[in-house]
């Protein structure tokens, strides 16, 4: 999606690397990026919201944290307390009751014969093999402010208690996350 914007010259890629999953690794890997580019970024994409715990250590360290836009995935109590402190801009919200209710209804298809294209109706390219590969495609949802944070805790994937923990009950209560 942004290959484009950095071949037109649009945007500077500073650098693409892995945290390896470790807050630990992904801060010293901003911290690099940083560095390198004399503090010249202006948002960075970050695989989780646990691999943004160690990025927005180094940010608030830095003093960009809140300045800098970055984004996370999982909706992970920590990214959903850093979206409602404006730390962070965005995290993306995956349903697991949506994907174990379309997982195991395609069990029950495969284990009684039965026809699964109904249910695995999406498709996607093996990028080595070339071949399509059938699957149950559910939408992630971007959370981006309260209302978002509200309806992730609506689905019961994590309580206001857990969130309002790391995000400060002042902010909780300002948010309205109860």
């Amino acid at each position: 999606m942004l290959d484009p914007l950095y071949k037109a010259g649009t945007y500077k890629k500073v650098g693409e690397q892995t945290g390896q999953w470790k807050p630990d690794v992904a801060k010293t890997v901003w911290q690099s990026f940083y560095t390198s580019s004399g503090g010249k970024i202006d948002g960075a994409i970050i695989a989780n919201d646990g691999m943004g715990d160690g990025v927005s250590t180094a940010m608030q360290s830095e003093g960009v944290l809140g300045k800098i836009p970055f984004t996370g995935q999982d909706a992970q109590d920590c990214g959903l307390a850093r979206v409602l402190q404006g730390q962070q801009c965005m995290t993306v919200f995956k349903d697991i009751s949506l994907e174990a209710d379309g997982a195991s209804k395609l069990a029950i298809a495969l284990i009684k014969g039965q026809d699964t294209a109904a249910i695995a109706a999406s498709t996607v390219t093996d990028p080595i093999t070339k071949k399509k590969v059938a699957f149950v495609a559910e939408s992630p949802v971007s959370v981006t402010d309260a209302t978002g944070v509200n309806a992730v805790i609506a689905t019961g994937y994590t309580t206001a208690a857990n969130v309002c923990k790391l995000a400060t009950q002042a902010v909780c209560d300002k948010a309205g996350i109860k």
